[in-house]
């Protein structure tokens, strides 16, 4: 089996046929599985999937009696994949280019060096934004640094959109990362899967929009909750760090890297909170105060953070 793409769902029912659908028309040149793992859900994804799954030989329909929980929901589909490499898609986002698995199955064929390979990708915001598109094309900012041997670049920013990665299965096998996640040591699944696999392996970059991500207030990375964010930025920084040596936790250039990370994060984080003296104390310590970050300060000095709470 040539590839493997892995959805974890749950309570997603809404979205599952766009999401599934996507994947199935996919044109290939090699058989790819499906493997959807419904991770006990109240509504009705177990009968949509069980529907898609009667008639699509490709999709392998995992309906847990249980709920696992993301993480070790999604590292027994890892146990399960077949395919020399892994794609993911989860259940409330869908592919909008139907080469996507092709075209990176393709580019890690022709580069054994490469571990994995991502692409741009479009964003659907599922709540209203102030002055701001509800779907934005080609979301991924611009960045010289998208590929190549980027593993320092992404312990201190993941920029990488998880839909859009496409991975070679072996480098994980190897790394004993599955099990990892099997016992829960880590609570999310992209930034240790990067980092494992750009740590030995170069990454991959195709500059074309293939995937559209739906952006949730409450999902992992954008909480509503304003002080659950500030607690997920932490961990995501826990596990940089662990991917760390002692002697790399040092290095004068990461410790300035990881700074301006933490400012940028706090800007915003003191910002919804309403705090100008706290948002000062990292704004001005910013190498580069962007456009976005100049207007919060000027919002905030004008006690005008009202216009902007919950709606950025």
């Amino acid at each position: 089996m040539k590839a493997t793409v892995i959805s974890t769902v749950y309570n997603q029912a809404p979205f599952l046929p766009q999401m599934i659908e996507s994947v199935l028309c996919q044109q290939t040149d090699f058989e790819f599985e499906f493997i959807i793992a419904n991770d006990c859900s109240s509504d009705d994804s177990a009968e949509i999937i069980s529907r898609y799954a009667q008639n699509n030989r490709c999709i392998k329909f995992v309906d847990n009696p249980n709920n696992l929980g993301f993480i070790r929901n999604y590292a027994q589909c890892l146990e399960q994949a077949a395919g020399k490499y892994i794609a993911t898609l989860g259940g409330d986002d869908f592919w909008i280019d139907s080469k996507k698995l092709q075209m990176q199955v393709d580019f890690l064929e022709k580069n054994p060096d490469y571990g994995m390979v991502h692409t741009q990708f479009d964003e659907l915001f599922m709540y209203k934004k102030f002055m701001q598109p509800q779907y934005q094309k080609n979301a991924q900012k611009t960045d010289p640094i998208l590929q190549g041997d980027i593993f320092y670049r992404l312990v201190v920013n993941n920029t990488i959109n998880a839909i859009s990665v496409c991975y070679a299965k072996s480098i994980i096998q190897k790394s004993g990362l599955i099990q990892k996640f099997k016992k829960q040591e880590f609570m999310i699944e992209d930034l240790p899967l990067w980092l494992q696999i750009s740590r030995t392996h170069k990454v991959g970059y195709i500059d074309k929009s293939t995937v559209c991500y739906r952006r949730n207030k409450d999902s992992a990375s954008h909480f509503g909750d304003i002080e659950k964010y500030k607690e997920y930025m932490d961990y995501v920084k826990s596990i940089s760090l662990s991917f760390l040596s002692r002697e790399e936790i040092e290095s004068p250039s990461l410790k300035d890297a990881f700074l301006q990370t933490e400012c940028l994060s706090y800007t915003y984080f003191y910002f919804k909170k309403g705090d100008l003296k706290s948002f000062k104390k990292y704004y001005f310590k910013l190498e580069r105060k962007t456009l976005d970050r100049i207007v919060m300060l000027w919002v905030l000095s004008l006690n005008m953070s009202f216009l902007f709470n919950g709606r950025c």
